[in-house]
Parts: structure tokens; sequence; C-alpha cells
């Protein structure tokens, strides 16, 4: 970052100075906290959700209160695959009751470390950390189950088949039947930018098959979903690099809010199966070299790259209600821009990040602890969310927990999928 003329401390610093905006605490000092791995505040409100918290500095810790609009999207299914063998919801929220760091090296499956690996920067073709965030399992998956041939789910990404099992729990979550969808005008979103499997396959000329080129491409991470369960809306795959997953999500709510269909699916996945990105990222000088992310600290040396994936299910807020859904969040607002011109591709705008966080701040019943944002890299996008009463309440500190997984508890960034 130094050579276009913007090094990480003048980000950090640049940063630092927009944490009050209108007079009131954005997400930068509300996140004060959980900088030191404090779990303490988690702890107790997943233990006692409904309770009444209060931060530290006293801050009152409370859900938004709000009447509701015709352009709320409920989240009403979900499912997971994170580091650390998550593979439910549950999950997730043991890890961060416990602090669990989910950081680990590079598994043997994906690629020999030792030979791709070295800690002198300046060595060609290695990269200076074999750090990330891994999923347990990759390869295992049930092709009869959804119909598929082992010769051709061979040749399929894993990527897909990942999304195939989580979009069918996401819809088990919802209690919706995957049958009553056929022929609907339901919709598909992934989050993807990763081709490594596709990449694999084709440095291997004799290995490809006429299942290769269906099986490696992007398109098809949510054609898979839309021709497994007849779903006849719009399937796209969205590529905006760190912000995929939630210009995704922005996509699919823009169809809801159009009256277009009456159930969207929303993905992200990420995998990491070749040494190539760990070595550009590292002749880039993006990695951490002490494997830890720490976005806006001064003590920020890089990211850690890791893998995940997760899969929601949307309605209409009122769908939702009416159809007697369990509603798990509700999302009030999106929003998708670009930095435009920085002194560097990959360089943020702060004044763009700002303008991005806080445009969902003009509602004065939106508490700005609920703003989500991901894409500081390159293309910013923004999410408010809040979380309704009853067993599903979620305090402000622990939305911003979760909005901020990757730095106190996975340590670690799952780019695409990272939303």
């Amino acid at each position: 970052m130094s050579e276009p003329g913007l090094p990480s401390p003048a980000v950090v610093t640049c940063l630092a100075g927009n944490r009050r905006i209108k007079g009131r605490c954005g997400p930068c000092c509300a996140w004060a906290p959980f900088r030191s791995n404090n779990y303490d505040v988690v702890r107790e409100l997943v233990s006692a959700p409904g309770a009444a918290r209060r931060g530290t500095g006293g801050r009152a810790v409370c859900a938004c209160s709000r009447e509701e609009q015709s352009g709320d999207i409920a989240i009403v299914g979900l499912s997971c695959r994170l580091p650390g063998g998550i593979t439910a919801p549950e999950g997730l929220w043991a890890a961060l009751a416990t602090g669990r760091d989910l950081v680990g090296e590079i598994p043997a499956d994906r690629f020999d470390a030792l030979r791709f690996v070295d800690p002198d920067p300046r060595r060609p073709g290695k990269a200076y950390t074999a750090a990330g965030g891994f999923l347990a399992d990759i390869a295992g998956f049930d092709a009869a189950f959804f119909g598929l041939s082992p010769r051709e789910a061979s040749r399929m990404d894993p990527q897909q088949r990942l999304l195939l099992e989580m979009a069918r729990e996401a819809l088990d979550d919802a209690g919706i039947d995957s049958g009553t969808l056929a022929g609907s005008d339901s919709g598909v979103y992934v989050g993807v930018s990763n081709a490594n499997y596709g990449q694999l396959q084709y440095a291997r000329p004799e290995a490809i098959t006429a299942y290769t080129m269906a099986g490696a491409a992007l398109c098809n991470t949510a054609n898979r979903i839309s021709h497994l369960f007849d779903l006849r809306g719009p399937s796209m795959a969205v590529d905006t690099a760190c912000s995929s997953s939630l210009v995704a999500l922005h996509q699919a709510c823009a169809q809801l809010r159009a009256g277009d269909g009456g159930v969207a699916l929303v993905c992200g996945i990420n995998l990491l199966l070749s040494p190539g990105d760990f070595i550009g990222f590292s002749k880039a000088s993006m990695l951490s070299r002490s494997g830890r992310c720490r976005s806006f600290s001064a003590d920020a040396d890089g990211y850690v790259r890791a893998e995940g994936g997760a899969a929601v299910v949307l309605k209409r807020l009122a769908d939702a209600k009416a159809d007697g859904d369990t509603v798990h969040a509700v999302v009030l607002g999106t929003g998708v821009g670009a930095d435009g011109r920085t002194p560097g591709l990959s360089l943020p705008s702060a004044l763009r990040a700002r303008l991005s966080v806080f445009g969902g701040l003009d509602d004065p019943m939106v508490d700005p602890g609920t703003l989500h944002e991901r894409g500081a890299c390159t293309t910013a996008d923004a999410r408010v969310h809040r979380f309704p009463g009853g067993h599903h309440c979620l305090r402000t500190q622990v939305a911003r927990v979760v909005g901020r997984l990757t730095d106190d508890l996975l340590a670690a960034y799952r780019s695409p999928a990272s939303g």
C-alpha cells in the first residue's frame, strides 16, 4: 500500500478520525469492549438474550424499536459451514460464547505447505504464511441424495457441492418444503470469487471430462441450486471480491421489494484450494505475518484468508408473519457503491466508506451499532439489520460481534463469503 502513497498506518489514522458521525457513536468506537477479546458481555447475551444489558462506557445495549415498513425483508432460514468444524448456527454461537480461535495451518489435502511457504518474502514462488481458517471436510458429498452421478460430482467445484447442502439445510431451517417452490419464480443469489477447482482441472488437460466445464463455472454455484429445486426466478453468481455475499443480498432484497417472487436464497462461499493466491497476496504484502486480522487497528499487519459458507432464506417480512415463520432477523435496508478512483485499485476511500456505512442512518430508529459493512478493499456495500424481540432478540453488542467475527473470534477473512 505504501507504493501508491497510502501506507496502512495512514489508512488506520484516517478511519479512526471518522468514529463519531452526526453526534452518535459509530461502529468503530462502539466495538471497543471486544477489541481485547473480552467476551463476558457476549456470554451474558447468549445465555440470556432477552435481558436488558449495558456495555462498557455506560452505553445501553438494546434492540432497535421501529415501525414495520413495506421494504423490510425477513431472514427465515439459516445454514453455514465455518472453520473449526462449525456446521450450524448453534456452533457459531458456541464459538462466540467461548471466544474460540479458529485459525489454523493449511491442511495437507489442500496443497503442500512445505513446498510453497517460506518466511522470507523475497523468495520467488513462496508465500510467507500458512495461517488460515479451514473447513474440516470439503470432500464428503452424498451425490445420490442430490440426484448426481459420482462421475459428475467429481468434476463439480466443492463450492457447488457445499452450496447444495447449505441451501437444502437453510430451507429445512425455514420449514419450507422445497417441493412447494418447484416452478416458482424464487431467486438464487450467490457471492463467490474463487475459481481454484476449475483452474486445477484445466492445468491437467488429460483430466478434463464432459462434466468439467459445468462443474468449474462459477455461474453454476447459483444455477445448481435453481436446477435442483426447479426455481425459475433470477439465478446469478455475484463477484465483487470481498463484498460479494452482501451485494448478492442486496440483489435478492431488490427482487423481493419489487414484488417478484416470494422467496429468495442468498449464499456466500469461499474455499482455498491453490497456493497461487497465497503467493500472490504475499507478494502484495497483504497477508498478516502474525496470522491475525486486526481491521482498522494500529497493530494491523495484513489479513488472514479463510474458508467458509452460509445460506439464508429471505421473505418479505409481511409474508413471513402471515405464514407464521420464525424470523431470525430483519434486513431494513441495503446499498451498494464503489470507491471510484483512489490512489490504487485495491485501496479504499475513507470518505466513500463513511457515506456507505452511515447512509443507512437516516432512519432515526436504526441503531448505528446494527450497521454492517463489508468490502473495505474494493466494492463497498452496507446493510442495516435488526433482531426482533422474543427469544431471537440479539442485543446491539452481539450484532457488532457478528459484524466483526473476522477480527476477534475467527481472526480470519472469508473474502467473498465474508458478509
